[in-house]
């Protein structure tokens, strides 16, 4: 049995005396570049083809060989792994007159992408900077871009991630927008308590800084110093740097 594993797209792949060539696209028909394709040998004339990349559901396909043939051409349509999404505010709290799409259209086949119609009359300061892609069971933000158009009384708000973090997400995401809200403190709480106990695991560092950044975002120092008597060391870091650069500020001007 000959195996091969490749992250090549659409070139040749050597099977014993056969040639197989694979294509993979998804369901969008775009082209998923870091696709990774597995080649072997089964009861002596059969081809099995395996297809899988980051974000979607591994598919397999059986090749029957046929005599004086040498050269097969397959192609892959990957699924996704479904994934729900849940448009909240900065307390966690849903936007009802928002709605999400998931279908691919428009997106590269390495992103995942999401695309959000959220109301003009609810978000009133519709800027990147305002809405956030979260994992859900920590509240890590995505690395995203980000690109916002007007469809009548709507923003169309064109999300995308990459499919190398939907591996540890599981098969919920969630999009906040930073509406004008009444911050919850015990909201606020939660998320001080969640970067306080991440585990030990390889990224914490990572995973401490983004979280920590996402606090910093989008809670004033005063209200967390009014609130907490200490913070995380990656939190409290951020929060003095913060607080020199009020400082300066305000003797300055």
């Amino acid at each position: 049995m000959l195996l091969i594993a490749s992250t090549a797209l659409a070139i040749p792949y050597k099977v014993g005396d056969f040639t197989v060539d694979v294509e993979v696209r998804n369901q969008a028909m775009n082209l998923v570049p870091d696709a990774k394709i597995k080649c072997y040998m089964v009861s002596g004339r059969n081809i099995i083809v395996k297809a899988s990349a980051p974000g979607y559901k591994t598919s397999t396909r059986k090749i029957h060989t046929q005599d004086n043939q040498f050269f097969y051409k397959t192609d892959f349509a990957l699924r996704d792994i479904d994934h729900s999404v849940n448009i909240l505010d900065l307390n966690r709290r849903p936007i009802a007159s928002a709605y999400a799409r998931t279908d691919q259209y428009g997106f590269g086949g390495n992103e995942f992408g999401i695309t959000v119609f959220i109301p003009k009359a609810i978000w009133k300061n519709a800027q990147a900077s305002q809405v956030e892609v979260l994992e859900p069971f920590w509240g890590l933000p995505f690395n995203k871009t980000c690109q916002i158009s007007e469809v009548d009384e709507f923003y169309q708000v064109k999300l995308a991630i990459s499919r190398d973090a939907l591996d540890w997400s599981g098969g919920d995401l969630v999009v906040i927008f930073k509406t004008y809200v009444e911050k919850d403190l015990k909201v606020l709480e939660d998320r001080i308590i969640s970067l306080a106990n991440l585990p030990n695991v390889i990224n914490k560092r990572t995973i401490a800084y983004s979280l920590s950044k996402f606090i910093a975002d989008n809670y004033r120092v005063e209200e967390l110093r009014q609130k907490f008597s200490s913070l995380p060391e990656p939190l409290e870091t951020m929060v003095k740097e913060r607080e020199k650069f009020n400082q300066l500020h305000h003797e300055n001007f």
